[in-house]
């Protein structure tokens, strides 16, 4: 029985200094991550170090769809595209909240989409960020205060938070810093394109909170907001609807360029039914940013 105990505890101090190791290794090579275009490195970027006069935020439609250089050549501001594959509003404000710690855009842009809203797409704001847990605020507090237990406990583990991230820390410092501005240019374009319409969109109220709180936030700090949706071929009315009464309840600056003339329904300006093309993104926000230079 002795044995056992003995054996036991030695077993968890060797547990404890193995995660302690893992972290201490994952957390310097975090801090002093390259910019990569890699996903993970993306999210590292907008959470801790990016800053900008101009702050792009959304799912992988925003990060398709909003050039910054061409903000920059327009507006003569910097600018930086946070838009992120997959991703929900609750990210978006935590990416916000995040950079107001250490310094204050000028303008913030939000591209939305359902998914954004719905609920769907929530878990992947806890798990994708997992790294940054006890290294980020914002997204620290975000998990200590609105996520269940279980997950707080297991946050606590740092083999937990680290144990799928040394392939990708390893390819971003393979890669080197890329100096990037966020944007990521598609350039396949489909043979041929159809609508493809979605129904039964319901708004989750947490999402709609961040949402509000996002408002909230520019309001508070001066900055200025454009909410849009960038040209699609995923049409969905009922969102489409819900957002426009949203925003103007808010008093927040909209457009809704879904079947924007310039782009629509020309196939050369899209990659899938849901992304622009590069071309597209370039023709999109050229009209975006002379819609912001009319208010």
């Amino acid at each position: 029985m002795k044995k056992i105990f003995i054996n036991t505890v030695i077993i968890a101090a060797l547990l404890v200094a193995a995660d302690l190791m893992v972290g201490l290794v994952a957390k310097k090579l975090i801090t002093n991550l390259p910019d990569s275009t890699i996903l993970e490195s993306d999210i590292v970027q907008s959470m801790q170090n990016k800053q900008a006069d101009i702050l792009i935020l959304g799912s992988s439609k925003a990060k398709h769809s909003f050039v910054p250089q061409l903000f920059t050549d327009s507006l003569h501001l910097s600018a930086y595209n946070a838009g992120c594959d997959g991703h929900d509003v609750i990210y978006a404000s935590l990416v916000l909240e995040s950079w107001l710690e250490r310094c204050q855009p000028k303008i913030v842009v939000l591209g939305l989409w359902n998914s954004m809203l719905d609920g769907s797409w929530r878990a992947n704001s806890v798990n994708d960020c997992k790294t940054l847990y006890g290294i980020n605020q914002p997204y620290t507090q975000w998990v200590d205060t609105q996520e269940p237990l279980t997950t707080r406990i297991k946050m606590t583990s740092n083999i937990y938070r680290f144990n799928s991230s040394m392939v990708w820390l390893m390819k971003s410092y393979r890669n080197g810093d890329q100096h990037s501005d966020g944007y990521s240019p598609l350039f396949e374009v489909p043979k041929k394109m159809t609508d493809t319409p979605f129904e039964g969109f319901k708004p989750d109220e947490v999402e709609v909170a961040q949402l509000k709180h996002i408002i909230a936030l520019c309001r508070e700090k001066g900055i200025k907001l454009y909410m849009a949706l960038a040209p699609d071929h995923e049409i969905d009315a009922a969102m489409r609807r819900w957002v426009a009464d949203f925003c103007k309840s808010e008093g927040v600056w909209f457009r809704d360029y879904t079947f924007e003339k310039s782009v629509y329904p020309e196939i050369t300006n899209f990659s899938d039914a849901g992304h622009l093309s590069d071309k597209g993104a370039q023709i999109f926000t050229r009209i975006f940013i002379s819609d912001m230079r009319k208010q």
